[in-house]
C-alpha cells in the first residue's frame, strides 16, 4: 500500500518531461488530484480487513502530505490560505501559480479522514456476512451429502 501511495504521489507530483511550457510545480496540487489517492482506500476494502482500510487510509493522508510539503517548502512557491478577498492583490496572489493553498490540503486530509472511517465502519459487517456465508456453504454441503446417500459412519 505504501508504495502504491508514493507511487502515485510522484506521478501527480513530478513535473511531466512532454510538457512544452515549463510550470511551476505548484500547479501540480490545482486539479483535484487527491480523488486517485481515495480510489486506494476503496480498494483496501476489498480485503475485508478494517485494520487495512484505516492503515491505507493513514498512509494516503501521509502520502499525500509529504508531497505537498516538498512543493510548499520549495524557495520558490507562495503559500496562501482559502480563497481571496475582494481585494484585485489578493485575487493576483491566490492566481499566482506558484501559490500553495494550505486549506485545500487541509480539505483533503479532512475528506480522507471520514471517508476511510466509513470504509472501515462498513467493511465489519460485510466481513461478518461472508464468514457467515461460508458457514452456510459447508453446512450446504453437509446436508447434500446426507441426502445423497452419502451419510456419517454411525448410520452404515
Amino acid at each position: 500500500m505504501l508504495a502504491n501511495a508514493a507511487l502515485l504521489t510522484a506521478t501527480l507530483m513530478v513535473p511531466n518531461p512532454l510538457d512544452a511550457p515549463p510550470w511551476p510545480v505548484a500547479m501540480k496540487l490545482r486539479p483535484p488530484r487527491f480523488t486517485f489517492f481515495l480510489m486506494l482506500v476503496a480498494w483496501s476494502a476489498f480485503t475485508l480487513s478494517p485494520r487495512l482500510v484505516l492503515g491505507s487510509g493513514l498512509t494516503v493522508i501521509l502520502s499525500w502530505s509529504v508531497g505537498v510539503g516538498v512543493v510548499a517548502l520549495r524557495s520558490e512557491t507562495v503559500l496562501g490560505f482559502g480563497l481571496p478577498d475582494a481585494r484585485s492583490e489578493a485575487l493576483a496572489r491566490y492566481l499566482d501559480p506558484r501559490l500553495v493553498d494550505v486549506a485545500a490540503w487541509a480539505s483533503t486530509v479532512f475528506t480522507a479522514c471520514p471517508v476511510t472511517a466509513i470504509f472501515a465502519t462498513v467493511v465489519v459487517p460485510t466481513r461478518r456476512l461472508e464468514h457467515r456465508g461460508q458457514g452456510f456453504k459447508k453446512g450446504a454441503c453437509n446436508r447434500e451429502s446426507t441426502l445423497l446417500g452419502g451419510g456419517s459412519r454411525s448410520e452404515q
